[in-house]
C-alpha cells in the first residue's frame, strides 16, 4: 500500500471515532485525483498543452459515482440506520482511457491516449524521487493506481435502495 493509502487508512479512526457508519470509496478516486484537480484548475484539458496523455498501468478500471447518487446514499443510509461499511459507486467498472477521453469530450477535445508500461514508470519517478525532484506525478499516484481493486457494490445498493447513474450517465448531466 503507498504512504497515501497507510496514512488516509490511519486517520479513519480518527475521523469516524464517534460515528458508526463509514462510506469507503476512495478506492477508486484516490488515483484520479490529482489529475481531476489540475483539470479542474486549469478549465478543462488544453490540447495544446496536452496533446497526448500517458496511461499507467492502462489495463486498470475505475467505478465512478454521481455526486447527486452519493448524496442520496448517505441519507438512505442514515434514514435506514445503515451501520458499518457501505460501498457506493456503479456497479459497472470504467477503463481509464475511456474516463479519461470522456471528460475531455465534455470540452469538446479529442484526447489522445498512449499505454505506458506503469513499473517503468514508477521505477524513474521513484529515481526522480530519491534525488530529491518533485515530478507532477509522484510514486505514490502510481502505487495508487497500480492497486486498484474493484468490488462489489450491488448489496448496499439495494440496502439503500439506491440505483447511481453510470459514468456515461453522469458525463451527460455535466
Amino acid at each position: 500500500m503507498s504512504r497515501y493509502g497507510v496514512i488516509g487508512m490511519a486517520l479513519v479512526p480518527f475521523l469516524f471515532r464517534e460515528q458508526r457508519l463509514l462510506f469507503w470509496a476512495w478506492n477508486p478516486i484516490v488515483p484520479i485525483l490529482p489529475f481531476a484537480f489540475a483539470i479542474a484548475l486549469s478549465g478543462g484539458i488544453s490540447t495544446g498543452a496536452l496533446p497526448l496523455l500517458p496511461l499507467f498501468y492502462a489495463d486498470r478500471r475505475l467505478q465512478t459515482i454521481w455526486l447527486d447518487d452519493t448524496c442520496q446514499g448517505i441519507l438512505a443510509a442514515i434514514e435506514r440506520a445503515v451501520t458499518g461499511t457501505v460501498y457506493l459507486a456503479h456497479p459497472e467498472s470504467t477503463p481509464m482511457r475511456q474516463f479519461y477521453t470522456g471528460i475531455a469530450s465534455i470540452d469538446g477535445i479529442r484526447l489522445k491516449t498512449l499505454p505506458f508500461p506503469g513499473d517503468l514508470a514508477l521505477f524513474g519517478i521513484g529515481l526522480l524521487e530519491s534525488i530529491g525532484l518533485k515530478p507532477p506525478i509522484t510514486s505514490d499516484n502510481l502505487l495508487g493506481i497500480k492497486h486498484l481493486r474493484a468490488f462489489d457494490p450491488s448489496p448496499d445498493l439495494a440496502r439503500l435502495g439506491l440505483s447511481p447513474l453510470s459514468f456515461h450517465e453522469s458525463l451527460g448531466r455535466l
